[in-house]
């Protein structure tokens, strides 16, 4: 569900409760708000993530910049709550830049990242052919 977080929760506990009545779906919201894991999605973008890769690759933090992603989705998130964590999505690659762009030479140690630590990652649209177009 794009921009999920301005959308009313009420709505999505609404459709969530609707859907599950048809049968069981999985809801991804692209919103990095807990709330929303409650009793709408079970998934949600991990941006903060993101922001924490993009200035370790830049030089702007060290790898003691991911904690405070990690440490707030295990004491903060609901149990069973999951974050989908990326190097590109349709937003940032069309405002910010592709993963190359970005991460740079960082950009295969983000990849295996996203794959090796907790979450799901995501395959942006080209990204397996190391498509270098936004």
């Amino acid at each position: 569900a794009d921009v999920a977080a301005y959308v009313p929760l009420d709505f999505w506990e609404t459709v969530r409760a609707d859907l599950d009545g048809v049968k069981p779906v999985f809801m991804l919201g692209e919103a990095e708000m807990r709330d929303l894991h409650y009793r709408a999605f079970d998934a949600t973008y991990g941006w903060d993530w993101y922001n924490a890769l993009q200035n370790i690759a830049q030089g702007k933090a060290d790898a003691t910049a991911l904690f405070g992603f990690y440490s707030e989705n295990e004491s903060a998130w609901p149990a069973g709550a999951m974050r989908m964590i990326y190097a590109e999505n349709h937003d940032q690659n069309a405002w910010h830049g592709t993963g190359s762009e970005v991460f740079g030479p960082a950009l295969n140690n983000v990849l295996v990242l996203s794959f090796a630590s907790e979450g799901i990652p995501l395959i942006y649209n080209g990204q397996e052919a190391g498509n270098p177009k936004r």
